[in-house]
């Protein structure tokens, strides 16, 4: 009897060893075997996430992104572009960006680049730099039309979008030439749709694009990309140290400016009222307050006072001063409109105002 113990023992402990073992097989890797731990390539891809992929939207535009190198004086302000010191004393180089927009070889890029040049050259993807003029330039929105020398046929271009249609949240796409490093590309959201920054004492401008996407030194003038490839803004300036606080022209002001240079020989013409904004009172909702109205101007003309509420624009309602300002300015200098005025609470209705035109001499620019 003693002697059978030990085997019975093995008979139990046999299938517990084996049990182990298989168990210990399963989840522990064996030499080069793999483990049961998902893979890399079994992970989920980007676009299963959530996140789109921008390549597709890179690969259609990156044909049509250029280099723009302005050689301009000393004594001019650069405004943004990256200074290079290997030119003649007298001159200095900017590096920018900018993007085709006609087969036959019309870039649009910014204004503070080539503001003052001596020489322009423009770097072709697949082609060599070629000489470069501008055609059209409006200091206002930072907005230059450039068109290349012996250029190229067929030249690929970049669509023109609706900014109009951007929503807050919306991803964007840039491709630029950062410090020179080319065809860079940077993604980000819309930070804000119609930012109004202050200009002069005018204390309104026009709307600009706000993105996260960052812009450094060479990515003035990049074209921003909605999720179709199409361009919805024009990269303008960025916030000192604010890193992806970045400023763009958009689309629908680019379209205004590109037909403007058409109609009159490269140049914008703007329309003029005269009148300085106030703070409308708390609780007003809609309308224009009149806080200044220049002497001698249409304003003045037209018999308007501090102290009114624009609230119609050519039958258009105001919501407010921001929006009224784009109007005046977008309307043809020497045009008539019809107001709709509230003074002490009474409306009425002022007819013929004659539109004027920012940059006449023989008044200061003012809305």
């Amino acid at each position: 009897m003693t002697q059978g113990r030990p085997a019975l023992r093995w008979w139990i402990l046999a299938p517990l060893c084996l049990g182990a073992g298989l168990v210990a097989g399963r989840w522990l890797p064996r030499g080069s075997q793999a483990t049961s731990w998902p893979l890399a390539s079994e992970a989920a891809s980007p676009a299963v996430a959530g996140v789109p992929s921008f390549a597709p939207i890179v690969e259609r535009a990156r044909g049509a992104v250029v280099g723009v190198r302005a050689v301009v004086d000393k004594n001019a302000t650069p405004g943004g572009g990256k200074v290079e010191d290997d030119v003649p004393d007298t001159r200095t180089a900017i590096q920018g960006t900018g993007f085709l927009i006609d087969p036959r070889g019309l870039v649009v890029t910014n204004h503070h680049l080539v503001a003052g040049c001596k020489l322009l050259r423009v770097a072709i993807p697949g082609y060599r730099v070629r000489e470069a003029e501008v055609v059209g330039e409006d200091a206002v929105t930072d907005i230059a039309v450039l068109r290349i020398k012996d250029a190229p046929a067929d030249l690929p271009c970049l669509r023109l979008g609706d900014s109009h249609r951007l929503r807050q949240g919306d991803w964007v796409v840039t491709v630029g030439n950062p410090y020179e490093f080319r065809m860079s590309v940077a993604a980000g959201i819309v930070s804000y749709v119609a930012r109004h920054l202050s200009h002069g004492r005018t204390g309104v401008t026009r709307a600009y694009l706000q993105f996260s996407a960052p812009a450094h030194p060479g990515s003035s003038g990049a074209p921003v990309l909605d999720l179709e490839g199409n361009v919805v803004g024009v990269t303008t300036l960025a916030v000192p140290g604010g890193q992806g606080i970045t400023f763009a022209v958009p689309s629908r002001v680019l379209q205004w400016v590109l037909d403007s240079f058409e109609r009159h020989g490269g140049r914008v013409r703007r329309g003029f009222l005269g009148i300085e904004f106030g703070q409308n009172a708390q609780g007003d909702t809609v309308g224009a307050l009149v806080g200044d109205v220049r002497e001698g101007s249409p304003a003045a003309a037209a018999g308007l006072r501090p102290g009114d509420v624009i609230t119609r624009f050519d039958g258009r309602e105001v919501v407010d001063a921001l929006e009224l300002h784009d109007w005046i300015t977008c309307a043809t200098p020497g045009s008539e409109v019809r107001l709709h005025v509230l003074r002490n609470g009474q409306g009425s209705e002022v007819s013929g105002v004659k539109i004027g035109e920012v940059g006449d001499p023989a008044r200061p620019a003012k809305d």
